[in-house]
């Protein structure tokens, strides 16, 4: 025969016939295996304390321990209990047999051992027990896989409505398969009741179909915790096509979940309030105008603007600033709780101190009044932070679909802009937005991108007031005016376009040009021979506050003033 042993593959020759073991071992080297020989029970058991065969040829009827013994010992070790045995024995008799296999003995060979075919026995005996071992080593693979992943598998037989799970299932459901009862209802009663019509509806339709299906669900623990489960399912026919089986692999996706649902939160939940984000906030804008819609129902939008908050953060710290908007966060949901009226009522937070409420199905404008005055008096109360107590109010803006606006942009537009009418009202109070505030916000926002470029078109111009002591009756000085005449609006009075270069942070540009533009004047003066010229120029706090201005001020008198030289 030729060479078929794999790996440098051992097997130990155990028997008392030294005749039999020289005979076994040639055949067995001519085959290509290793062999090691063993005179008795006693020895082959010390031989295996060293080294593991790949299979033991074990005589029966030997002095001392004979083959039945050794088979026994060998079954209480965990080093050897599991290598294949192969008994040579002259004993044919049915005692023998069972006694045999109740050891876990692989198979017989017969005395007078048949020596032309022992060699093609052992080979057909080694190729059995490979195909074990690799079977038994994907098992294992599988199995840790399968432990890896958190995954099981289960059959059910639709005949008797029997289940099977695999260890890896009965693991996940904490259950003792013993004492379970293996039918399908008592799994579906695992299955979490919000999630137990949909599985039984998936499953129904799979088995009508004969087809498969693939959904995740919850199941519930013996102790009423739930987790979550993906299940795979598909149906099994018989020739005729009729379903006898389904079979499926579930796994344990808490942990994903968990994640997914982190991920949620971070992407539609404000971190600081837990309040939905903005994003969060316009896709539920938009689902409402979808339905308000088909429904014809009308709602609102309220946005709401904190008076005063960067105040607060400024003098008390960011700190106390976040716990005060986690305070009014709390009131806010407390305000539009009450469902006098509304199916729901969505608040979110934009960012800073702005936030915004959607109350769905409203009747009339009156009622959205009625919790605009809630959010507002609730919001007044005073705040106990830590040591220090902080008392704020709020203005809102209010527009109401479809009357307002028929999509989300344009309702918060415009709750935006009827918000800044209830700040320029004296704050602490709610509107509604009217056709006029669009009028006039469309105008203010037309000065506030021309008033940006006022200073690059060298639209600006300085009246010099003069200043005249009674007694005397003489000009003593100066006062600088600013004024505007802008090419597109025309004349701008000071009332009109200062408050607003506040309000937009171009107020110190306007300043320094007036800074600026005074020092030239007073050069031009000075080059026609006055030497004594007092102006005045009115600055903005937020220009007072700047600490680069005294500096600017020094450079513009040394440029252009001689006793500034």
């Amino acid at each position: 025969m030729e060479n078929i042993a794999h790996n440098n593959e051992c097997i130990l020759v155990v028997d008392d016939d030294p005749s039999v073991r020289m005979l076994m071992s040639t055949i067995l080297e001519t085959l290509g295996f290793k062999v090691e020989e063993a005179g008795n029970g006693e020895q082959a058991l010390e031989l295996l304390e060293n080294s593991i065969p790949n299979m033991i040829l074990l005589d029966v009827m030997m002095p001392g321990l004979d083959g039945f013994e050794v088979c026994a010992r060998m079954k209480k070790s965990s080093l050897y209990s599991e290598v294949p045995v192969v008994l040579v024995t002259g004993n044919n008799d049915l005692a023998s047999i069972e006694r045999a296999y109740d050891l876990g003995v692989l198979d017989f060979i017969t005395k007078p051992i048949p020596w032309p075919l022992i060699g093609y026995r052992i080979s057909f005996l080694m190729r059995a027990i490979r195909a074990f071992s690799d079977l038994k080593c994907n098992e294992e693979r599988l199995t840790h896989a399968h432990r890896l992943a958190k995954m099981g598998t289960w059959r059910w037989e639709l005949d008797t409505g029997k289940m099977w799970f695999s260890e890896e299932v009965t693991q996940m459901l904490q259950c003792d398969l013993l004492n379970f009862n293996d039918s399908f209802q008592a799994f579906i009663r695992t299955v979490h009741p919000i999630d137990r019509d949909r599985v039984l509806s998936a499953t129904n339709q799979a088995i009508e179909s004969k087809s498969s299906y693939s959904i995740d669900h919850q199941l519930m623990l013996p102790d009423g915790k739930s987790f979550f489960v993906h299940t795979e399912a598909s149906v099994l026919t018989d020739r005729n096509g009729t379903p006898i089986r389904m079979e499926g692999a579930m796994q344990d996706i808490t942990e994903r979940k968990e994640a997914e649902e982190q991920i949620r939160t971070l992407a539609f939940f404000d971190t600081l309030t837990g309040l939905p984000n903005r994003s969060l906030f316009l896709d539920n804008l938009n689902r409402i105008i979808i339905q308000s819609r088909a429904d014809k129902n009308k709602f609102a939008v309220l946005f709401i603007d904190i008076d005063g908050f960067k105040a607060i953060n400024d003098t008390l710290g960011h700190m106390v600033g976040d716990l005060l908007l986690q305070q009014l966060a709390l009131r806010l949901k407390e305000s539009v709780r009450c469902d006098d009226f509304a199916t729901t009522g969505i608040v979110a937070r934009l960012g800073g101190d702005e936030f915004v409420v959607i109350l769905d199905q409203v009747r009339n404008s009156e009622d959205v009044a009625i919790v605009a005055q809630r959010i507002i008096n609730n919001i007044s109360f005073p705040v106990q932070l830590d040591i220090s107590e902080v008392a704020v109010t709020a203005s809102i803006g209010i527009s109401v679909f479809p009357d307002d606006g028929k999509n989300a942009d344009s309702l918060i537009r415009h709750a935006d802009i009827a918000m800044y009418s209830a700040k320029d009202s004296g704050k602490n109070c709610f509107h509604y937005f009217s056709k006029s505030m669009h009028e006039a916000a469309t105008i203010q926002l037309e000065m506030e991108k021309e008033l940006r470029m006022a200073i690059t078109r060298n639209e600006f111009t300085l009246n010099y007031q003069p200043q005249i002591d009674l007694h005397t009756k003489k000009v003593v000085g100066f006062e600088a005016l600013i004024r505007w005449n802008s090419k597109q609006l025309g004349t701008v009075e000071p009332n009109v376009f200062i408050p607003l270069a506040e309000n937009n942070n171009l107020i110190c540009e306007i300043d320094y040009w007036v800074i600026s533009e005074t020092c030239r004047q007073i050069r031009k003066w000075q080059e026609r021979g006055s030497t004594s010229i007092h102006i005045a120029i009115n600055l903005s706090g937020r220009s007072i506050m700047q600490k680069g201005l005294i500096a600017f001020i020094r450079q513009e008198i040394k440029e252009n003033l001689k006793w500034g030289r």
